[in-house]
C-alpha cells in the first residue's frame, strides 16, 4: 500500500511502476502504458493534473483537461 486507499505494484526485476489501484474507485485500475510491449492500441483520452504540470510543458491538442484526476 502507498496510502490508506491506494496500492501500487512494481516490477520485481527492474522496479518500474506497473499498476495503481484506489480502493475508493474499485471499477478503475491504472496500468502503466510503458509496461506493455508493442502497439497496445491505447490512445490518450484526456489530460489530468494539468494544474501541476511543468511550466515548460505545452499541451498541444484539444483533448479534455482536468485540474486534478478528472
Amino acid at each position: 500500500p502507498s496510502s490508506e486507499h491506494c496500492t501500487r505494484s512494481f516490477c520485481s526485476r527492474c522496479g518500474a511502476t506497473l499498476e495503481f489501484h484506489d480502493t475508493r474507485k474499485p471499477h478503475l485500475r491504472a496500468i502503466a502504458i510503458s509496461a506493455l510491449d508493442g502497439d497496445h492500441g491505447g490512445r490518450i483520452g484526456c489530460h489530468i493534473f494539468v494544474d501541476d504540470k511543468a511550466d515548460w510543458y505545452d499541451i498541444q491538442d484539444d483533448l479534455p483537461r482536468f485540474p486534478q484526476s478528472g
